[in-house]
């Protein structure tokens, strides 16, 4: 028996091994699959009354409670965090939940200087709220506004709230012309 040859009716096979069912079935699954005209904007509430938070890669977080559209707007509402850096400025929000800060040309907000690791930070927008995240040898140095030393962070997280400075690997008060400073809106 052959390639060619039929398989007990499974199908005609074809030259590449799959037999004439098996495209059929890939080409109506191609067709079945959604498209998009604009990206959908998150958390917003599927078909079934569900809120979905965010959607990356099949990861799906749903809530099984339903929500009211108050609710939804309120959550919505939710802005974010503010960085400046060198008369730049950078947004973390729901449309852009992370931002990596470091040293190499793939991170979000590029900082050259000395002690600041590749990937030094990543600051996050989860759920609401902005977390902080070191991932450095050096550590990174926070100073909230009104405070007058600072918090030290190294291979942790923290919860950014209100305003302040973050300095990568240096305390704040010995690299004034790399601080990178944040408002939680």
């Amino acid at each position: 028996m052959t390639d060619k040859e039929d398989y007990g009716g499974a199908g005609k096979m074809t030259e590449q091994g799959m037999n004439s069912e098996s495209t059929g079935f890939v080409e109506r699954r191609r067709g079945e699959r959604r498209s998009y005209r604009t990206r959908p904007k998150f958390p917003l509430v599927d078909s079934d009354g569900n809120l979905v938070t965010h959607n990356r890669r099949r990861i799906v977080d749903r809530r099984l409670a339903r929500i009211s559209p108050e609710e939804l707007a309120a959550k919505r509402h939710v802005q974010g965090i503010s960085l400046r850096f060198r008369g730049k400025r950078y947004e973390v929000n729901a449309s852009r939940p992370r931002l990596t800060l470091g040293r190499t040309h793939l991170c979000g907000l590029q900082v050259l200087e000395g002690p600041v690791s590749r990937e030094h930070a990543i600051i996050r927008f989860d759920d609401g709220k902005v977390y902080l995240e070191d991932r450095s040898t050096n550590g990174t140095y926070l100073r909230r506004e009104g405070a007058d030393k600072d918090e030290f962070l190294h291979h942790g997280e923290l919860q950014l709230t209100g305003r302040g400075k973050i300095s990568l690997g240096h305390p704040v008060d010995e690299n004034p012309e790399h601080l990178i400073r944040f408002e939680v809106e």
